[in-house]
């Protein structure tokens, strides 16, 4: 099926999970794609996403999928460890792919994917969402007017725990997220390092990290905190925790030499009301003195702008390389994590193949 102004793109869904979701209830609304099937290793959960978000078709063989004409995007919502098969499967058969994040926690994975994206000249865009809100746009574009100053750290801080009704069962996904030598800092650490990148136009330099286990049965460090140095010498400390045992907290400021910015996630403030649906950026300016807060609009994933823009991607033939390459660097940060924590050492960038290998070891699948 090939997009253009009078047409539309099929979609398949791979992975009917929590994130899938989110995609679907924004893609449902969108004119320019029609849902074409739902496939999950258990039936019963594509059959729900059937009913739900009206897809033609529901199945358990994604290969039995990629064989039919009538999709030209693939969406893989799957857990990281399977996404490599599967997204190979899907250029193959000639289709463009929109991954969740990591693609993959493996350097020679994430560079075969790439390849092959650009060998069959197909289209591949991972989910790096938060590039996407609003606020982090609002973020950029205040940080390039030098609104408070050069910034010297950026500093966020994610603290994650299962709704006290769902807790058995919240803290199984979190485990299952956690699986080997896998932390935080992988799953939800990723979108914070692409951040910073895109807020700094800098590379890193060096990281070291600390993990601890904060519950006997977590499969690896459930709590990590990291600092990066950045080539261009700031400091950028991320904090990741998947816990039944602490209380949920989002912090993140950006500290320049002119100033301090805080942002909050909707919901995470009482301003203008109690679960607001806006995000809030609080600035502090050192001169003159003064304070100023912006409010802006969010929903929960800016997963529509994002499959919007790929439509336009594929449909304009754009070169994703740029893309790629902001993919690897992000993976390239928060993998190297875990061979610090390992290594109780800092580790230095760009990471060498017997990094890359003895990071491969340390996580098992």
């Amino acid at each position: 099926m090939n997009g253009g102004l009078n047409m539309r793109h099929g979609v398949i869904v791979i992975g009917c999970g929590a994130m899938a979701r989110v995609h679907c209830h924004a893609l449902m609304t969108m004119p320019q794609v029609k849902l074409i099937s739902a496939v999950d290793v258990q039936l019963d959960r594509a059959k729900e996403f059937q009913r739900q978000f009206g897809f033609e078709r529901a199945g358990a063989d994604y290969k039995g999928e990629l064989e039919r004409k009538d999709a030209d995007i693939i969406l893989v919502a799957t857990h990281w460890a399977m996404r490599h098969q599967i997204i190979s499967d899907c250029f193959h058969a000639g289709k463009h792919v929109l991954a969740e994040k990591p693609l993959s926690v493996y350097a020679r994975e994430v560079e075969d994917l790439i390849r092959l994206a650009n060998r069959k000249k197909l289209k591949l865009r991972v989910g790096m969402v938060e590039r996407f809100r609003a606020m982090f746009l609002t973020i950029t574009d205040l940080l390039n007017k030098a609104t408070i100053g050069k910034p010297q750290v950026y500093n966020f801080i994610h603290h994650q725990r299962p709704t006290p009704s769902a807790m058995e069962a919240g803290w199984e996904y979190f485990k299952k997220l956690l699986h080997g030598g896998v932390t935080p800092n992988l799953d939800c650490g990723i979108h914070k390092c692409d951040l910073v990148r895109m807020f700094s136009h800098s590379d890193a330099a060096s990281v070291m990290s600390w993990g601890r286990k904060l519950e006997p049965d977590s499969p690896s460090c459930n709590f990590t905190h990291s600092v990066f140095t950045m080539r261009d010498g700031t400091i950028f400390t991320l904090e990741d925790c998947f816990s039944g045992c602490v209380e949920p907290f989002v912090g993140m400021w950006i500290i320049g030499d002119k100033g301090r910015m805080q942002f909050e996630y909707a919901g995470h403030h009482a301003r203008p009301t109690p679960g607001s649906e806006e995000d809030c950026i609080r600035i502090w300016h050192r001169t003159p003195p003064r304070t100023e807060t912006l409010h802006i609009s969010a929903t929960m994933k800016a997963v529509r702008p994002q499959m919007e823009t790929f439509i336009q991607e594929i449909e304009q033939d754009k070169d994703l390389n740029w893309h790629y390459d902001n993919v690897s660097k992000a993976t390239e940060m928060v993998a190297a994590t875990v061979l610090s924590e390992h290594r109780h050492a800092a580790v230095n960038f760009p990471l060498t193949s017997s990094d890359w290998q003895a990071i491969e070891n340390l996580i098992k699948q």
